[in-house]
């Protein structure tokens, strides 16, 4: 980031259509390449017009099943996805039957508890390879440090949750949060530098009904008992206030998740710590590392005016996780639960995967491209973070408050790699451009968005300035009481959206069960980013 009272970001404005070969995907790239290959080897084998025709043939049913004429799924992509999601309710990978429903804590299972609908995964199968450090008695028991091994991730990774104030909404001006945002960034650039070993954040922003109960406990001892009814007129108000805001008040709350990958430089500062008792565990040298990294977080998200930070245990960070998937529960409730207990019974579904036997919610992503190719502000999602409507309920449902939670995915891009793929993206821009111009092509604004944006992070990247490159991603799950509710939910999240610059949002039809992890705090939801590796 760069300073300056007015400073804004266009956000996905190499997203509004896709860089590289021939301007697609590199997967559909080397499919569309075999395919050539396959054609011509058909048109050397047979020869002629048969050669010919064969060939033909070849290279237009692979283009007929893996070209997305709508901007949807292919062809191909739909049967692949079919063909996955039997095999996947086949083997029962979209059910999941929590510990307490089962009655291995308490000895007796739910009422609704079926064995024989009961695969018996002792986590939900979103999860994947994550589990606990052993820290107990090493002198840094307060850390709770999850370790995530998963196919397709070059390292494996430390995460930890950290709950944050974050900015407050309507209690500074336009230029507090413009000062905010500069900060912000420069707690990015300052974790994206070689020296630090954190190399991807997850932020978490949760919206759930407001609990006013405070509030009902002052009214009931304060005013309520009113002896000799002076306080009669206050008292009807203060009820009626109440009952009108106790459905739509809102809790919003953030959190951040540490990403910290097992890199061979990290391999090796730890082991200059892993010494325990006369012995060596490696577990003590990861806890040092990542404990220092904590330390210096925290005090780079303070001196931002991020407000109280604090490190969550075990049972804090699972009552985090429970909240998220059931919000019977309330997110600071850490009673009777840890990290086995903590994961609530659902089963996935099409449009929603169904948790706890009542509360339906939706999982999606905001896709590349969909973020509108226009200058932001600091405060450009505050329409999707705190401004979406409530429900006004129906006849057998009250009105109520929207249940939400925002995930953004960040991995960060050395400065020097992120230098070039922005040199690169200045040069291809303006080479389609000059082509443009050459053949006297009017643009429909796409290629003005692109160059703009990528002439914007190539001055911003310039030697000296101290920044870094990043790439993230953005997540969505709407909670609804029922598959209406969740309808109508979705609806108004949608709309939100919109008057923050988003242009669309992609539902994980069939697949909500898993996507639930996206908005989890397990730092997932991203693909490995290339230039973001550490090597």
């Amino acid at each position: 980031m760069v300073s300056g009272p007015a400073r804004t970001a266009t956000l996905a404005g190499e997203g509004v259509a896709r860089r590289g070969l021939l301007g697609v995907d590199p997967l559909l790239a080397g499919v569309w390449s075999l395919a050539a290959a396959l054609a011509v080897l058909c048109w050397w084998s047979v020869q002629g017009w048969a050669g010919a025709v064969a060939g033909v043939l070849v290279g237009a049913a692979v283009a007929a099943t893996t070209v997305s004429w709508d901007g949807r799924e292919s062809w191909a992509q739909r049967r692949l996805h079919t063909i996955r999601e039997w095999s996947r309710r086949r083997n029962g990978e979209h059910v999941f039957w929590s510990v307490t429903d089962r009655g291995e804590r308490s000895g007796v299972p739910a009422p609704d508890y079926d064995p024989g609908a009961d695969p018996a995964w002792c986590r939900p199968v979103f999860c994947g390879r994550v589990e606990p450090l052993p820290l107990a008695g090493t002198g840094f028991d307060p850390l709770f440090v999850l370790r995530h091994s998963n196919p397709g991730d070059r390292f494996a990774y430390l995460s930890v949750v950290l709950a944050v104030q974050g900015v407050q909404s309507g209690l500074g001006s336009d230029a507090d949060y413009a000062a905010a945002w500069r900060e912000w960034g420069w707690v990015q650039a300052e974790l994206a530098k070689r020296s630090s070993f954190i190399r991807g954040l997850q932020l978490l922003h949760r919206s759930v009904p407001a609990d006013i109960t405070p509030h009902v406990r002052w009214y009931r001892d304060k005013l309520a008992p009113d002896e000799d009814g002076r306080l009669e007129m206050l008292v009807a108000n203060y009820d009626q206030l109440l009952t009108e805001i106790a459905p739509l008040a809102e809790e919003h709350r953030t959190f951040v998740v540490v990403k910290v990958p097992l890199t061979p430089e990290f391999h090796a500062e730890a082991a200059t710590r892993d010494e325990f008792g006369g012995t060596r565990r490696v577990e003590v040298g990861w806890a040092s590392v990542v404990k220092d990294e904590l330390e210096r977080l925290v005090r780079l998200l303070d001196g931002a005016g991020w407000g109280p930070v604090h490190v969550l245990g075990e049972r804090r960070t699972a009552a985090l996780i429970r909240a998220l998937q059931n919000p019977d529960y309330a997110l600071d409730d850490d009673r009777d639960v840890d990290w086995e207990s903590c994961w609530q019974s659902y089963i996935g579904g099409a449009d929603a995967v169904v948790v706890a036997g009542k509360w339906h919610t939706r999982c999606g992503q905001v896709p590349p491209g969909a973020i509108q190719g226009e200058t932001l502000g600091p405060l450009w999602l505050q329409p999707l973070l705190v401004g979406v409507e409530a429900d006004e309920g129906r006849e057998d449902l009250a009105r109520a408050s929207t249940i939400r939670t925002i995930s953004v995915r960040i991995d960060f891009v050395p400065d020097a790699k992120a230098r070039v793929e922005a040199v690169k993206d200045v040069t291809q821009d303006a080479a389609t451009r000059h082509r443009h111009r050459q053949k006297g092509k009017i643009s429909d604004g796409t290629a003005e968005v692109m160059e703009s944006a990528s002439a914007r992070r190539r001055d911003d990247l310039a030697p000296g300035r101290g920044v870094a490159g990043s790439a993230y991603a953005m997540s969505v799950s709407v909670t609804g009481r029922d598959s209406e509710d969740l309808r109508r939910a979705c609806l108004r999240v949608e709309q939100a959206a919109g008057s923050s610059a988003i242009g669309g949002i992609d539902w994980h039809t069939d697949r909500h069960d898993t996507a639930q992890v996206q908005t989890l705090p397990l730092c997932r939801g991203m693909a490995g980013v290339k230039h973001a590796r550490t090597n």
